[in-house]
């Protein structure tokens, strides 16, 4: 197998990579690696249309940075979650030197990668924008408030967030929707406006999970109407610190390497 970098940089490369891979007497076997471009994904399709696989390489998890210990250190857990998983941020000398690496690697994005989107808007625009989105984080999402405040339509913005999302700066998680008669409205919350982080299925059990910055979390009222109209098998309430211990039937506060599939209690 051959491996060939920054293929987005050969436009003219698929039709011979055709050729090479439909040989009779040796069929040619790539390895290509890209970063994420419309061009790219749309001259893939067209010549190499059955002869190609897509692999989406994410950055670092918390499973490899961790590995499969039975409880994750928490020096690693918050250094993830500060620098993120692109490797020559994690793997900065210092904080510093990954926040430098992030600012600059934002900025190379927006004036150089999100042109080749059809993205009409100014730099300046755009990292505004981004710095909204960071204010979003594990949140319910609405356009409204980003559109009036870059005085923009909210198509617009949400065709900001997508491609943000396509070239994996954004991750967008879907929210749930189930039939439950007319409880369920069309929002990702439930009739009665109770709303949940996360929610897991691990076969059977249906386990709902909360991110709560804090020492000494609480049972709220949110989670007792999602237990009940989600059908909720268990809750559990990820907080920082180190012990797991029961607030309630069903409901339990752990740190977060108790979510570790290492972890065979959950």
């Amino acid at each position: 197998m051959k491996t060939i970098d920054e293929v987005q940089r050969q436009p003219g490369l698929f039709p011979l990579l055709r050729v090479l891979m439909d040989r009779s007497d040796a069929p040619g076997q790539y390895l290509l690696l890209a970063s994420a471009s419309p061009s790219l994904a749309r001259q893939a399709g067209e010549s190499l249309l059955g002869r190609v696989e897509v692999v989406e390489v994410a950055g670092f998890d918390l499973q490899e940075v961790a590995g499969d210990a039975q409880r994750w250190d928490r020096a690693v857990v918050d250094r993830l979650w500060l620098r993120g998983g692109f490797p020559p941020s994690y793997l900065a000398a210092t904080d510093e030197d990954s926040f430098a690496w992030r600012h600059g690697a934002i900025a190379q994005h927006v004036q150089n990668a999100l042109p080749q989107f059809g993205l009409g808007v100014a730099a300046p625009a755009m990292l505004r924008f981004w710095t909204m989105l960071a204010h979003y984080h594990g949140q319910l999402w609405s356009a409204a408030d980003p559109a009036r405040s870059m005085a923009v339509s909210e198509p617009t913005i949400r065709r900001y967030l997508d491609i943000l999302t396509q070239t994996m700066m954004v991750r967008q998680l879907q929210p749930w929707h189930e039939n439950i008669g007319k409880r369920q409205v069309k929002a990702p919350s439930t009739h009665q406006g109770a709303e949940l982080d996360l929610l897991m299925f691990r076969g059977e059990r249906r386990v709902g999970v909360e991110f709560k910055r804090t020492d000494v979390p609480k049972i709220t009222p949110s989670m007792r109407i999602a237990i009940d109209d989600l059908k909720l098998d268990s809750l559990f309430i990820v907080y920082p610190g180190t012990h797991r211990f029961r607030l309630a039937g069903g409901i339990e506060a752990v740190p977060l390497w108790a979510l570790s599939p290492a972890n065979g209690k959950n």
